[in-house]
């Protein structure tokens, strides 16, 4: 295997110079270019594109595919056809020395560098098409012409050989147009010398290169790097593995060399990766580690280490894990590679977000609200250095941390055609697909809960439970729907036992602030609901108190929101109005509609409330305004529990419009709020006011 010629190269060449010569038409230029220029950008990987989409089996480009390209384009010589200069000009290179002189003429392609004279300018060089250097044609031919006088006098000939192979079947072609060939013309040395097969002369020329010759290696070492790095990127972008068939393809092409290349160990890495076998990735990874370090060249040494740190965490060592991060660092710091070292401090955070448990276990533990300066750190670097790919991790990590807040808008609908519209291929991976059906689930489940459908909501719940997802966001988000059900089924003693565990897991995990601020609203709702406001004040008030000095807003909104239903179970309604009056506005640009919707409907209790005390006193006047502002609150969060479907929710705002509107004396109209009250769920104490 050659470095970077091959028999395809020399054919490319001549096509090049078929080209320069103005033998090709205006009409032939652009089918001709087109084909040269894909087989320049990917000589190989175009090839193993077709094939992984159902293409042909073959990786290499035959002699047979430049004739199916130059037979149909014609040329400026009337009665020949491209295809018929293209085999001329193969054949004209006919023994060793012609090609060397062959290579040694390809500057002449080449424009004049500038400041330098023209050289000749006669006829023949001014009807040339000059490459510029700079240009893809111009670099391949000087990079091509490089190659071949660095090349060792034993590799030379084994091109040669491999050469006179490649261009065999054109044979055939070539004699009916020249009848006076020999049958050795291949070679015009041996036909002068009138050497035949056999002869001891031969024998030592062609005899043991032709037949130690393997098929199918018209590769050279940069086609089996490229195919590599295409090979590699297509495992880490689709997360497929690679195919039997490109298997065999890659032994037949590294063939018998005595040098491995690294690449070849990392892509078998990644796919015994994605196959699950951990012997299989580690040994492949280390032998990585070996060939990489062999030519004393540490560049890569850190983005193996990280790997091996993402091997470890995928097959549950998290120790190794983390003593393998800890070694990037450091490695990426010796190194000066910011993009190493950001990427690594990345995955770090990923990793303690994604498990807290395990890294816990295992002795690592974060320093308190590092999460967050680790986020503001890496999004301020990435910025600085333009690592855009960082960026959006970054930016991803703190999109995960705002959604902790639980900011609900339901839209059911357009999030579940969302999760259907995503590319099929994300699905070959198994854990992209498990979190794509874990969240469509969630949706599933959060709509039905919502809904009251509890012969819908329980087996969702159940399935989703049997497969406990291991990204925290989404267990967490399981956890609070499971208390959530329980709290709408009245099971409280269930509820308060998953509260409990939920806490404590929040606290042992030192878990984000607003999680653990989310299952104190969890609890204040089991006090109201059982009765003991005055207990749910305290756990509300402690935490607003958490939720104001962290300067986190959503939260604080649900916390006062919690603290307001407390005070409406102990009639202190002055104050949640005002509590209220400085909320709502606030918590209207947040978006969360369920909490909109909550906040509407304490403002219209407190109102109703305070209206109740005025009749009380005499002040009708002044009851039947709060009235009238409390069923505009009404309204409100009647509009937002219907846009999030809330059958409950819904219920109760229906309820309460019939009780104004009786209040106010509209008969009619709190008939009709009583029907639609009935048509959403079964109601008692209507029809008695």
């Amino acid at each position: 295997m050659t470095r970077y010629l091959t028999p395809q190269k020399i054919s490319l060449l001549v096509l090049i110079s078929l080209y320069c010569d103005s033998t090709v038409p205006s009409s032939a230029s652009l089918p001709l270019l087109s084909f040269v220029a894909l087989q320049i950008l990917s000589p190989v990987t175009s090839k193993s594109q077709n094939h992984s989409s159902g293409g042909p089996a073959s990786l290499e480009t035959t002699i047979q595919d430049f004739q199916d390209v130059t037979a149909g384009l014609v040329s400026n010589i009337p009665g020949r056809t491209l295809s018929d200069l293209f085999i001329k000009r193969l054949w004209a290179i006919n023994s060793l020395d012609a090609l060397h002189t062959f290579f040694d003429n390809l500057h002449n392609l080449l424009a004049s560098p500038k400041g330098e004279a023209a050289g000749e300018t006669s006829l023949e060089q001014k009807d040339r098409v000059a490459l510029s250097r700079t240009s893809l044609l111009g670099a391949f031919v000087r990079r091509s012409q490089l190659e071949f006088i660095r090349l060792q006098l034993d590799d030379t000939i084994r091109l040669w050989a491999d050469f006179l192979a490649y261009k065999e079947p054109t044979e055939s072609t070539w004699r009916r147009r020249n009848q006076s060939a020999g049958a050795n013309s291949f070679d015009v040395n041996v036909q002068e010398l009138g050497l035949h097969d056999g002869s001891p002369l031969m024998n030592v020329a062609y005899g043991r290169l032709t037949e130690n010759r393997q098929s199918g290696s018209q590769f050279s070492a940069h086609d089996m790097e490229e195919l590599l790095k295409f090979q590699v990127e297509s495992l880490q972008k689709l997360g497929n593995r690679v195919s039997d068939e490109m298997k065999a393809n890659l032994r037949k092409m590294s063939g018998h060399e005595t040098s491995t290349p690294s690449l070849l160990h990392f892509l078998s890495f990644l796919d015994a990766w994605r196959a699950g076998d951990y012997t299989s990735s580690f040994d492949n990874l280390h032998r990585y580690f070996d060939y990489t370090m062999q030519t004393g060249d540490k560049t890569y040494y850190q983005y193996a280490l990280l790997h091996m740190a993402m091997l470890q965490a995928d097959f549950g060592s998290y120790s190794g894990a983390i003593a393998a991060a800890h070694e990037t660092i450091a490695t990426a710091r010796e190194n000066q590679d910011m993009s190493c070292l950001n990427f690594s401090l990345s995955w770090l955070n990923h990793l303690s977000n994604a498990y807290p448990t395990q890294l816990k276990a295992a002795g690592y533990s974060p320093a308190p609200g590092s999460k967050k300066d680790a986020v503001a750190f890496l999004k301020a670097r990435a910025k600085d250095g333009k690592m855009w790919s960082l960026l959006s991790s970054t930016l991803l990590n703190e999109a995960k941390l705002s959604l902790s807040s639980n900011v609900q808008a339901g839209h059911y609908k357009a999030a579940q055609t969302l999760l259907d519209n995503i590319d099929p291929t994300t699905h070959r991976t198994l854990k992209l697909h498990q979190y794509i059906t874990t969240c469509s689930g969630l949706a599933a489940l959060t709509h039905s809960i919502r809904q009251s459908n509890n012969d819908t909501s329980l087996p969702l719940l159940r399935r989703l439970l049997a497969s406990r997802p291991s990204d925290p966001e989404l267990a967490h988000h399981l956890h609070t729907l499971e208390i959530e059900h329980l709290l709408r089924t009245h099971s409280f003693e269930s509820a308060l036992t998953k509260i409990e565990d939920l806490a404590t897991e929040l606290r042992d995990n030192d878990a984000d602030l607003a999680l653990r601020l989310h299952a104190l609203r969890l609890k204040v709702d089991l006090f109201i609901a059982c009765g003991h406001p005055a207990k749910g004040f305290s756990v509300a008030m402690r935490a607003a108190s958490a939720a104001h000095r962290a300067r986190m807003l959503p939260a604080l909104w649900g916390a006062l929101g919690a603290v307001g239903a407390c005070l409406i179970q102990l009639e202190e309604f002055g104050a949640v109005g005002e509590i209220m009056e400085a909320v709502v506005p606030q918590a209207l640009e947040g978006g969360d509609e369920a909490l909109c919707a909550q906040l509407y409907s304490l403002q219209a209790d407190a109102w109703m409330g305070l209206a109740g005390q005025a009749m009380a006193g005499e002040e009708p006047r002044r009851g039947m305004v709060l009235v009238g502002r409390a069923d505009v609150c009404v309204e409100r969060a009647l509009e937002r529990y219907e846009r999030i479907d809330d059958t409950d929710g819904r219920r109760d705002m229906l309820l309460k419009k019939a009780v104004i509107a009786r209040l106010r004396g509209e008969e009619a109209a709190a008939e009709d709020w009583a029907a639609r009250y009935l048509e959403v769920g079964r109601g008692d104490g209507i029809a008695a006011g």
